[in-house]
């Protein structure tokens, strides 16, 4: 216990003994002091006799130990039915807006948790009914009105003013308003019953100013500027000048307008092929000027242009398309079979170049021409040459016809004039003596001689007288002029073979049979030597092919039916030649007998195929024998190959196959330099031209290049000597360009035009020399020199205008977008250099847009500013999704997605339920974060520590939540210490806890009627049930035992007037007598007194600290005994009080303090005087008391004299925290047992 006291000037007394006092114990703190403090008990004073010196510290004994006898009845105890309701509600009195309908009909130990009303918000209080029908507990008496949820606050817009407040409660308001610098009305937001917000903020309108619309002067910057606040205003585009700050004041901007002067335009008018745009140099912002067409060109488009604002022509859709020329062979002149006028058409463009060649079959010297297309041209269809002659007045060329070469006539027996005809000419072709026919060809075009060819047949040789004569045989018949045969004697022994020709006599021109053999034939005889032949055996065609003379080279016609014995001459077929002379068989029984004469086919020289692209396999190919005619190389065949076969008179016969001219292949290899546009669709055999291309001219000396086409598909020839020819427009003429790098420039090369320096910048371009002798190519996009923008300009916080601005002329840099600071004027230098000061600018920062968060929402969104990011989240012990928040533009918060900010929904976590054996309270159901609960012991149960243990969910650091506080809480029976009245033995009942039963008889100086009863111990510690039936006997006897303790505690008054401590060490004495050896359980509880008799305190003198107070504790315990009974039964109550020892009593009192729940508090016991004991009677008859002796197996140890109190004065001074610090004793004071000291203390 502790206790706060005021410190005055008191008087103590101290008597001391001779019997040493142990070191006490320090008690526990945070006890608190009872509200009635009995007086102490007065010490007389005695005299100083500690004179002048310092006395040391006094070793404090205890008191004696006296015997007091108590004539008083025992305090009246409730009956087993007797249940205490706590009906005084006093104590709730003071609590505003609590509930505390919970504590209605509570009985003594249970208790009840008093909460806010409903609207109400703030802590749960526990109270417990006490014995005194009381409440006893605390409550922190913070209930308040309900909050509104801050999340139902509504969103506040940008211009509205917010005063500083806490969330208001049910039934509060506040007015919100908007900003001196915006317009709107004022509104309330009310705070309703149901915790939801009501009412709208302000609408709230930046006042600005109006901007006037004045040529020259750009008032954009100006436009939406806010009252107070300032702008530039520049020039309008196309005008130059130094921007002036205008400021807006009440309504209207006010400030000088810059001067401004218009700018002249440097690009932009009409360029390109034949467009003249010289009359629009020099050009300011609103000029104009117009663009024309150069010779041989004609005029689309709008030809006006205008400059601009940007210093740009623009208006002008000019476009200069080239003219075309007619067709030349209009021209009569050129009209000519012989001459193809070529690409020489309608629809030529200018400037294009076209050759007249002589026609197909045709050769001769071609002309070259140009196509001018102007107007004075016209008559000759646009075309001029070289000389710019007109196509009418120059010389055609002159073609003649080319020979034939193909198709000229190889025939057996013909002759021809038809060697070197050119085309158009005709042939004839003639029999030679010994053949008949003639017929007429005629060169074409195409170099072939066409036309019917004649039949020759030739002519029939006769037989001779020689060959007529009987016994001569031959193959002589009806030969024509050039084929052999053969004459043979049919009889004797020597055939005389003999060969003859079919030849034409050189002398007469007639055809005959020539002998080539110097044989006799008239000399053959004419018959048989050997008689008559059988005419059965005849050799036939089997027989000649048995004789393997049927193939196509034997003529063998000769021994066809011969018969047996005759004989015949075989020899070759015409076509074919002999080797040595014919051979002769003999017909022998239907067989020929003989040798084959050796014959080859005679190769074909006559009517071999031959056509234009015909190429053929029949060189070498002999009689009967075939060969095909196809398609060379360069020619396609049309059909398919045809087959020809050598005839026997030495011809071939066929037909030659369809063979078309292929066409020759593009030179790919012709630089651009060359114009072969000729020599397209050119065949095998043709030739074309090859002219310089346009943009080239030719030397003199080699204006053409003659290509032949070749059967490989490829041209063979030479090229002209072309050179390029410098351009002369398509220059473009603006004032800021330099074209100086274009003079001389020819087809295909090109120049660079760059920006005029240092008037003008811009990227150099390159513009290229085209065929048609003008440039082609994008003009630079230049523009006055413009300084560089330095990199620090290009910093994000700012804006400027600068880029592209010119020498002498300043630009604008402010603040970018969601950045504030004031703009500065830059001036471009004449080093070409931007100068002037960096504005200084910061980020705005978000300053709505967050709604009203409540206390489960965390946020870092303070000073974000323009761009960053910020996060609402739920405090630790909610959850809740995360809402990401961004910085957006206007100073307005944003979502990530870019819509309104929402304050997450945070729900609060629930704590598990936590609850222990025998506990109850608040605890036991889900607890959200933030809030607490209460946890006590069940009725009928105690804790050796605190009664009632406040828990909080609160959230670990993971997140998690769980309920924490002191919840080492252990609940055990509490014993029952209210024992029935004193005529019942309730000896059984001592040591029973809640819901234990004991038996129950009567006292000894009572009579049993009856059966002993049970009782049970109930939560209110007190035994309930029915009690047995007893009557006090008439000649009973009163028997008590005295005594006193010196206990050591904290606050002696606090001790003293607690009665549930008191009862604590009167159940500790109760306990530690009936469990001795002598006890037995003799002593009766409700039998039992104590009361505090006096007290001292302690001092440690060396440091003045105050130590415990020292209270001896008197109690009485007495018992009943009937006559005869009354000696032993007070001997035993004596020996068990007396075999109480310190450490016991010790153990016991802290034993069933640690039952109250106090476990803090320590009770020492310094020391236990011998008790005293004495008996009266309790009879109608008087009695008197009488001594017992002492028991003999327990002898009681003699009380002690009380020493006579020697007053000796001393004097000590105390410091203000009451320790002291000097005491000052009388000289030569001896202090023994029975001096005390009378100290008087100054504070």
């Amino acid at each position: 216990m502790t206790t706060t006291t005021t410190m005055t000037t008191t008087t103590t007394t101290f008597t001391a003994t001779t019997t040493p006092v142990s070191t006490p114990t320090p008690a526990p703190t945070n006890v608190p002091t009872p509200p009635h403090m009995p007086t102490p008990v007065p010490t007389p004073s005695i005299p100083d006799q500690c004179g002048d010196e310092i006395c040391s510290p006094i070793p404090l004994p205890s008191s004696t130990t006296t015997t007091t006898t108590r004539k008083s009845a025992p305090a009246p105890q409730p009956t087993p039915s007797q249940v205490v309701v706590c009906r005084d509600q006093s104590v709730f009195s003071q609590l505003q807006n609590v509930d505390t309908s919970d504590c209605k009909g509570k009985r003594q130990g249970e208790t009840c948790s008093p909460v806010c009303m409903t609207g109400f918000t703030g802590s749960q209080g526990i109270f417990t009914c006490t014995s005194d029908g009381r409440f006893a507990g605390s409550h922190p008496n913070d209930c308040q009105r309900a909050k509104c949820s801050a999340t139902t606050f509504p969103s506040m817009g940008r211009g509205v003013t917010v005063p500083d407040f806490d969330d208001l409660r049910i039934g509060e308001n506040i007015t919100l308003s908007c900003d001196p610098a915006y317009q709107s009305n004022s509104s309330t937001i009310f705070c309703r019953a149901d915790l939801q917000y009501e009412g709208r903020p302000p609408m709230c309108t930046a006042k600005t100013c109006a901007t006037p619309n004045i040529a020259m002067y750009d008032y954009t910057r100006c436009s939406g500027v806010e009252w107070g606040k300032s702008c530039p205003v520049l020039c309008q585009p196309g005008y130059t000048g130094k921007f002036e700050k205008f400021t807006c004041e009440n309504g209207n901007l006010k400030g000088t307008p810059p001067n401004c002067t218009a700018r002249p335009c440097f690009r932009g008018a009409p360029f390109g092929p034949g467009i003249d745009s010289s009359t629009c140099a020099g050009l300011a912002f609103k000029e104009t000027c117009d663009s024309r067409c150069d010779r041989g060109f004609e005029a689309k488009g709008e030809d006006t242009s205008t400059c601009t604002a940007t210093g740009v022509f623009t208006g002008a859709s000019l476009t200069c398309t080239p003219r075309t020329c007619g067709n030349l062979e209009a021209l009569p002149k050129w009209n000519v079979s012989s001459i193809d006028t070529g690409r020489c058409f309608a629809g030529l463009i200018r400037g294009r170049k076209c050759v007249a060649k002589c026609t197909r079959g045709f050769r001769g010297t071609p002309k070259v021409l140009t196509c001018d297309a102007a107007t004075n041209t016209l008559s000759a269809e646009g075309y001029v040459d070289s000389n710019g002659s007109l196509a009418t007045a120059v010389d055609i060329p002159v073609c003649t016809g080319k020979e034939c070469k193909y198709g000229i006539p190889r025939i057996r027996g013909a002759q021809s004039d038809c060697s070197g005809k050119t085309t158009g000419e005709s042939c004839t072709i003639t029999a030679k003596p010994g053949y008949t026919g003639s017929g007429t060809l005629t060169c074409n075009a195409n170099g072939v001689l066409q036309g019917t060819r004649p039949t020759i047949t030739p002519a029939t040789c006769s037989l001779t007288s020689e060959l007529s004569q009987k016994g001569v045989g031959s193959t002589c018949s009806s030969k024509s002029t050039g084929t052999f045969c053969w004459a043979w004697c049919d009889y004797g022994s020597d055939p005389k073979i003999t060969k003859f020709e079919c030849a034409v006599n050189a002398a007469t021109n007639n055809t005959e049979l020539k002998k080539l053999t110097t044989n006799d034939l008239s000399a053959c005889p004419t018959s048989s030597s050997g008689g008559r032949r059988l005419q059965s055996s005849t050799c036939g065609t089997s027989a000649i092919t048995a004789a393997g003379l049927s193939a196509a080279k034997y003529s063998a016609s000769a021994c066809l039916n011969k018969v047996n014995g005759e004989r015949c001459v075989v020899g070759c077929a015409d076509g074919y030649t002999i080797t040595g002379t014919a051979s002769l068989y003999t017909c022998q029984s239907g067989s020929l007998t003989g040798t084959a004469p050796t014959c080859a086919a005679i190769a074909c020289t006559y009517n071999v195929p031959n056509g234009l692209g015909v190429s053929h396999d029949c060189n070498g190919v002999g009689t009967d024998s075939s060969c095909t005619a196809t398609c060379g190389e360069g020619y396609e065949n049309k059909g398919s190959n045809q087959t020809w076969t050598c005839g026997k008179d030495g011809s071939f016969s066929g037909t030659n196959p369809t063979c078309e001219a292929s066409q020759c292949r593009k030179i790919s290899s012709l630089s651009s330099s060359f114009d072969d546009s000729g020599c397209t669709n050119v065949t095998t055999g043709g030739t074309c031209y090859i002219t310089c291309a346009a943009g080239y001219e030719a030397s003199a000396s080699a204006a053409l290049g003659t290509q032949t086409c070749l059967s490989s598909g490829n041209f063979n020839g030479s090229l002209p000597t072309c050179v390029p020819k410098a351009c002369t427009g398509g220059l473009p003429t603006a004032i800021s360009l330099n074209t100086s790098g274009c003079t001389g420039t020819a087809t295909g090369e090109s120049c660079d035009v760059s920006c005029k320096a240092p008037t003008y910048s811009g990227i150099p371009s390159t513009l290229t020399c085209q065929a048609s002798g003008y440039f082609s190519g994008q003009a630079p996009m230049c523009t006055p020199a413009k300084c560089t923008v330095p990199a620090s300009l290009s910093d994000i916080s700012l804006k400027h205008n600068c880029d592209g601005t010119g020498v002498g002329s300043t630009c604008l840099v402010t603040c970018a977008d969601n950045y504030e600071g004031d703009p500065e004027s830059w001036e471009c230098k004449s080093n070409v250099m931007l100068s002037g000061a960096t504005p200084t600018c910061k980020k705005i920062a978000c300053d709505y847009g967050i709604p009203r968060l409540s206390t489960q929402v965390n946020s870092n969104c303070t000073n974000v500013v323009f761009g960053a990011s910020c996060s609402l989240s739920c405090a630790s012990g909610y959850t809740g999704a995360v809402g990401e928040v961004v910085c957006g533009s206007n100073k307005q918060f944003q979502s990530s997605s870019g819509t309104a900010v929402l304050a997450p929904v945070c729900t609060a976590k629930s704590c598990a339920p936590f609850s222990t054996n025998n506990t109850s309270g608040t605890c036991q159901s889900g607890i959200g974060f933030g809030q607490s609960c209460l946890m006590n012991c069940k009725p009928g149960y105690q804790s050796p520590g605190d009664p009632t243990v406040t828990m909080k969910c609160e959230a670990n650091a993971d997140g998690s939540v769980e309920l924490k506080g002191n919840n080492n809480i252990a609940c055990s029976p509490i014993p029952c210490n209210i024992f029935p009245e004193s005529k019942y033995d309730s000896t059984h009942c001592i040591g029973k806890s809640y819901s234990e039963t004991c038996t129950v008889s009567c006292s000894a100086a009572y009579t049993l009627t009856g059966d002993p009863t049970s009782l049970m111990c109930d939560a209110n510690q007190m035994f309930v049930g029915r009690t047995p039936n007893c009557t006090i006997k008439t000649d009973s006897y009163e028997i008590e035992v005295s005594g006193t303790v010196d206990l050591t505690v904290d606050n002696k008054a606090a001790f003293c007037t607690d009665p549930t401590l008191l009862n604590a060490v009167k159940m500790a004495l109760v306990i530690s007598a009936n469990s001795g050896s002598q006890g037995a359980g003799i002593v009766d509880y409700n039998l039992v007194t104590v009361e505090c008799a006096s007290n001292r305190r302690l001092h440690d003198f060396s440091t003045g600290r105050r130590l415990q107070e020292i209270v001896k504790l008197a109690y009485t315990m007495k018992t009943f005994a009937a006559t005869g009974q009354e000696n032993s039964q007070g001997s035993m109550l004596l020996s068990a009080v007396s075999s109480i020892t310190q450490q016991s009593l010790t153990a016991n009192v802290n034993a069933e303090v640690q039952k109250l729940g106090m476990p803090n508090l320590s009770i020492g016991v310094s020391s236990i005087a011998a008790p005293t004991s004495r008996a009266k009677g309790v009879s109608a008859k008087d009695f008197v008391a009488t001594p017992f002796p002492t028991p003999s197996p327990t002898p009681l140890p003699s009380p002690s004299p009380a020493p006579v109190p020697v007053q000796v004065p001393v004097t000590a001074r105390a410091d203000d925290n009451g320790a002291i610090s000097k005491i000052s004793c009388p000289k030569a004071t001896l202090l023994t047992a029975g001096v005390a000291l009378v100290m008087q203390i100054t504070m």
